[in-house]
């Protein structure tokens, strides 16, 4: 058994680089390292992993070898939204797409939640990691991994201009119930399917692989323990042979995850409220919100503020998207934050995600290059401000 708490535990204090590096840079970041990729006129194929789940500190201790950047993620910290922002390169506030559960049009329409939508999702289509490589005669493939349990338009818009294949399912079924895969038998399939992508690389078509891994649906159950650090540092390892190999690997997360118990005097407060005002709750996680009419919005603020001081912040949703903005019409006017262990969730998780402390917005971008001197040390890694 992997599972065993580790002796190594997350602070809710993360340090950042004095220039905060938003998610919203990953697609940029990319489209440069293809561009240089083509400049030194020998073209490596690019795979990236995407860790569901994974916050920056973490990533710094189990990844030594890696360039590491410190990136700060969206509003929500939910992996629909933030997953979006990275691939496309637009905030959620433009890209439309502001968590879970949410109003497809306006705030007077019925929610929906979005893994079960099906329907077109509006908003801009303005490109993706995907396109940039194909622009930069890359391959664009992805490897959907457990993101291919939930089928709908999000995936599918999440994925465009990309061609997907075949892959490994990795924690898409894990239950409390179930018995859990050791994570070097996660690392070999994962391995595998990579090995398989780069076999269809040519020198004058090398390929840009993203490939996902939902390490999250671990974490919601069991935390960071030492099968994610096992996991965690086979990445490493897994790149290392890749760099080795001609490649060039890079990794990225979505938000970290915290300690979350379900309470049930939150939920009460939750449901009185929206009993006494007749509103409907979206959202999902960490963060939920009230659709309220113009003239309520105030006192509702007020109200929960009151019932739920100590537990979570109550903030007017434009504070963090511009009104008249996609997201803002999808979302609830009135925003509630947990701020501490005790909210909402599900029974059987004891982390969650969805609010804004430290450890779910600090996230990483690492980079394996063997052609690179640069290679960020903990030293200067470690020389910054608090959040």
């Amino acid at each position: 058994m992997e599972h065993t708490t580790s002796a190594s535990r997350l602070g809710m204090t993360i340090a950042r680089d004095k220039q905060v590096v938003h998610l919203t840079s990953f697609r940029g970041r990319i489209s440069r390292l293809l561009q240089d990729e083509m400049s030194n006129g020998v073209r490596r194929s690019i795979i990236i992993i995407a860790l569901d789940g994974i916050p920056f500190d973490l990533a710094l201790a189990c990844w030594p070898q890696a360039h590491l950047e410190r990136m700060s993620s969206v509003f929500p910290t939910t992996s629909s939204a933030a997953w979006m922002s990275a691939l496309t390169g637009l905030r959620v506030e433009r890209h439309g797409i502001p968590g879970v559960v949410f109003a497809m049009e306006s705030a007077n329409s019925v929610l929906v939640n979005l893994y079960d939508y099906q329907h077109e999702l509006g908003g801009p289509d303005e490109g993706n990691i995907f396109s940039d490589a194909r622009e930069a005669g890359y391959a664009p493939l992805a490897l959907a991994g457990d993101l291919a349990v939930a089928p709908c338009s999000w995936l599918r818009r999440l994925l465009a201009h990309s061609v997907s294949t075949r892959s490994s399912q990795f924690y898409a079924a894990l239950t409390r119930q179930a018995e859990f895969p050791r994570a070097t038998s996660i690392i070999e399939r994962l391995r595998a399917d990579i090995d398989a992508v780069l076999a269809l690389a040519t020198p004058d078509c090398p390929i840009l692989c993203w490939c996902f891994v939902e390490v999250d649906r671990y974490i919601h159950l069991y935390g960071y323990d030492d099968h994610v650090n096992s996991f965690l540092k086979g990445i490493e390892n897994l790149a290392i042979d890749l760099v080795e190999a001609g490649h060039v690997v890079v990794a990225h997360s979505d938000h970290g995850l915290v300690p979350n118990t379900h309470c049930t005097g939150v939920e009460s407060a939750l449901r009185d409220i929206a009993r006494r005002y007749a509103l409907d709750i979206g959202g999902a996680g960490r963060t939920r919100w009230f659709y309220t009419s113009v003239e309520q919005e105030a006192e509702i603020r007020d109200f929960s503020a009151a019932c739920l001081a100590g537990v979570a912040n109550v903030h007017s949703t434009s504070d963090y998207f511009t009104p008249g903005s996609l997201a803002a019409a999808r979302a609830g006017s009135v925003s509630i934050q947990a701020i501490g262990e005790r909210f909402i969730g599900d029974l059987a998780y004891s982390h969650d995600h969805g609010a804004m402390s430290a450890v779910e917005v600090s996230v990483p971008f690492a980079v394996w290059d063997g052609a690179r001197p640069d290679v960020l040390n903990r030293e200067d890694a470690d020389r910054c401000w608090m959040l």
